[in-house]
């Protein structure tokens, strides 16, 4: 019956829709978002669409695009400022709304830098015609400037590659949804990264903690400065744009593709403008001989696989951190570690059993038959990747979404998590014995990568067929998207958590300062 939904799903799916041109775009100076959006813009091409990507970098090198891909690479230098206040606070600072927003200004200004040093290339995607244009939820300006520019509603979707969209699926489900960021938004220290919903003076500092971060983050927003309109001009200067809303934006898409992976613990309704796209796995390819000889060593109990992203820079670790890590894995001589890895130059002899690399292939190293266990920031894309391959997890959460990913994964039981700031040695080997040695994690794992991809439709055919109608329909409004209802939904849910959760959290916290 399964076969019979999904080969009928798929024909009507071939309606007639003309090769058209897509455009992708992506965070700038993140390759790990380019990788996330990948298996869909791949898919698209099988539709016999005109792919093309676009990428700002300061990396030595740019992404390895497929040959189907055609890339559109902007090569700009690096912001030390921005890796130093940013990037490099991330192993000693809780993030609040001030330092996502400086994220956003970066963004803003790399959408200006790109208009200044690649003025007549960045004009031919300006002026190109097309069909339909995929922008990165997150930081994604300067393709949230091009869909702008070209002013075509229902022409242009959101792609998730966080959980950001996710956060809001409840609102856009017609439901007003409990006020989200606290779960997601760690807490100062001495507080746990992970929520403690039995301590009840730390969830309430927690909702005043979030209500103030949601009311400075939206504030914030309002200063970028990005204006589709001087692009026509030919202007370069920052100019703010009184009628940018990232709110429109997002209402006047055809539709948000999520990455989703909350549905194993939180059921919640959705509306029928958001697909989840995310629930697919890549087919990960056979180990080169030089990882293949050295985790297919038979004295080995198995491979811990240690990588943070290429955001995480390790040369800002601090000591502390640093100790933990290599002692650790200095003591784990019954394995065999790869450790993705950098930071400064390591002044210590590393043992025999451990791999130091500055770049390893992530998806065929889990998906090896003798990979036990994968110590992670908890990124999203990097807990999908667990799931597909079955591996348990031990997370060390630092900035973002990742607290929230991390007590996903402890609410599935398929790994543990680690606080930053008060990480030992013996808090990081407890943990990685107590995932390697109880069968439960393990267990815990494999049931969910097997439900993970158990779809009636494919996730990408699907979102492949909602692309196809959005370009189909062209500037027509969508007859599925309760744009009306959607607006006032989340317009009062937004205003309700703005003017009200920080007063209740503020009651209920004094009340409890009260009582105790």
């Amino acid at each position: 019956m399964d076969r019979f939904l999904s080969s009928l799903f798929l024909l009507l799916s071939l309606e007639v829709v003309s090769a058209g041109n897509v455009l992708f775009g992506g965070m700038h100076a993140s390759q790990s978002h380019i990788g996330s959006m990948m298996p869909f813009a791949v898919r698209m091409t099988q539709e016999n669409h005109s792919v093309h990507f676009l990428e700002s970098y300061t990396l030595p090198n740019s992404y390895r695009f497929p040959p189907c891909i055609t890339p559109h690479f902007f090569k700009l230098p690096g912001d030390e400022i921005y890796t130093r206040q940013v990037l490099g606070l991330m192993w000693t600072r809780t993030y609040d709304a001030e330092v996502m927003s400086q994220v956003y200004s970066v963004a803003d200004k790399t959408f200006l830098d790109i208009m200044k040093t690649y003025p007549e290339k960045i004009g031919g995607l300006l002026n190109a015609s097309w069909d339909l244009q995929v922008v990165d939820e997150l930081f994604g300006l300067t393709s949230m400037g091009l869909a702008l520019k070209h002013k075509k509603k229902n022409r242009t979707i959101i792609q998730s590659t966080t959980s950001t969209i996710n956060a809001y699926t409840w609102e856009m489900g017609l439901v007003l949804q409990r006020l989200f960021i606290n779960l997601s938004t760690p807490l100062p220290p001495p507080f746990s990264l992970v929520s403690q919903r039995r301590q009840p003076q730390v969830r309430r500092i927690q909702v005043l903690h979030a209500a103030s971060h949601y009311h400075h983050w939206n504030s914030r927003l309002r200063d970028l400065s990005s204006d589709p309109r001087t692009l026509q001009r030919g202007r370069h200067e920052s100019h703010r744009n009184p009628r940018f809303s990232f709110f429109k934006l997002w209402n006047e898409s055809a539709f948000n593709f999520i990455e989703e992976i909350t549905t194993f613990i939180f059921p919640s309704p959705i509306s029928n403008d958001i697909k989840a796209v995310g629930k697919s796995c890549k087919k990960a390819k056979s180990l080169n001989k030089e990882f293949l000889d050295f985790v297919d060593d038979p004295m080995s109990k198995g491979t811990i696989y240690i990588a943070f992203g290429t955001n995480v820079l390790w040369e800002f670790a601090p000591e502390y951190i640093m100790k933990a890590f290599f002692n650790t894995i200095d003591r784990l001589a019954d394995y065999r570690v790869v450790f993705t890895y950098n930071g400064l130059k390591i002044n210590k002899t590393i043992p025999g059993h451990v791999k130091i690399v500055s770049w390893s292939p992530q998806l065929d190293l889990l998906s090896h038959k003798r990979t036990k266990l994968y110590i992670t920031h908890g990124g999203l894309k990097s807990v999908k990747e667990a799931i597909c391959t079955s591996t348990p997890l031990v997370i060390l959460p630092l900035f973002a979404e990742q607290t929230f990913n991390a007590a996903l994964a402890l609410k599935l039981g398929i790994g543990k998590s680690l606080n930053k700031y008060t990480l030992t040695e013996d808090k990081l080997y407890k943990s990685i014995i107590s995932v390697l040695e109880e069968p439960k994690y393990a267990a815990a794992v494999a049931k969910h990568s097997q439900m993970f991809t158990d779809l009636p439709i494919p996730a990408l055919d699907e979102g492949a067929f909602y692309a196809n109608r959005a370009i189909r329909l062209k500037d027509e409004i969508l007859t599925l998207r309760l744009r009306v209802q959607t607006e006032l939904v989340c317009g009062s849910a937004r205003t309700y958590c703005h003017n009200l959760c920080g007063c209740l959290g503020f009651v209920e916290f004094v009340m409890g300062l009260m009582k105790d």
